[in-house]
């Protein structure tokens, strides 16, 4: 097992380039300061104001613990995907940006203090544990997408991957407020193919929205005619009990997959 800490400068440089990479509301990304320059800490330099041994302690034992889950569970699918991902886990600990969420970037696993903070507090190595392989599987899926394109086919019914560029771009970088809905882009499947899901014939795209500090996936009714595509809402009985709670298949694999190896 090896950690690796991301250098700040490099951790800034993915921060800013994903938050540049879209046309939306830049605000939530950023904290109070409109800057990331002090985002990026460190818990394991002596020098830094965030060090803390116990809280290092609690981390190394959480990727400990995850690299043992996934060498458990050696059956010829998970040594398939994580064969060369085992050992390292490359790092970076922020506050005030990126809405507070663990996400990945490249190959690092951005994680919020606050939620490495609380989880030392509340012993939830487990709960932990299953983030880290969670955000794992995401980077595995940014470093071979046609594998994970291909998985998503075999494995997830009714998800549809959509392969025009122009539609992507469309999807991309609609301005959802103009139907009332604060949008909010998942840099864990934001840089993939968008899908739509199907069913009873019909197709539903679905975004990351945000209200009152609240997350939730919030699904539409996709039509295409005419070269043009058009949204329509979706009921909430709907969308509770017949779509899926997660807004990409990528997300879907990644919480099924890590709750299984967990």
């Amino acid at each position: 097992m090896k950690i690796v800490f991301s250098d700040k400068v490099s951790s800034i440089n993915l921060i800013n380039n994903f938050i540049n990479s879209f046309n939306g509301n830049k605000e939530p990304y950023i904290n109070k300061n409109n800057s990331l320059q002090n985002c990026v800490i460190f818990i394991h330099q002596k020098n830094s104001e965030y060090y803390s041994q116990k809280l290092f302690n609690f981390l190394k034992k959480s990727i400990k613990y995850s690299s043992e889950i996934l060498l458990k569970k050696n059956n010829i699918f998970t040594l398939q995907l994580f064969n060369k991902h085992f050992h390292q886990w490359k790092i970076c600990i922020f506050i005030n940006a990126m809405l507070n969420l663990p996400f990945t970037l490249d190959d690092i696993i951005f994680i919020p203090y606050d939620y490495l903070y609380k989880s030392f507090l509340n012993h939830s190595t487990i709960k932990f544990s299953n983030t880290l392989i969670h955000e794992k599987i995401h980077i595995l899926q940014r470093n071979n997408l046609l594998l994970w394109y291909n998985f998503s086919y075999l494995l997830l019914d009714n998800w549809v991957r959509i392969t025009s560029r122009k539609i992507n771009y469309f999807l991309n970088n609609f301005d959802f407020s103009s139907l009332s809905v604060n949008r909010i882009y998942n840099p864990d499947v934001f840089y993939c193919d968008n899908y739509y899901y199907l069913y009873n014939n019909k197709k539903y795209f679905a975004i990351l929205s945000t209200n009152n500090k609240s997350f939730n996936v919030h699904w539409f009714q996709i039509y295409f005619f005419n070269n043009q595509i058009f949204f329509t809402s979706v009921d909430k009985y709907l969308m509770e009990k017949f779509l899926p709670k997660e807004e990409h298949p990528f997300e879907t694999f990644a919480y099924n997959f890590a709750d299984y190896l967990s």
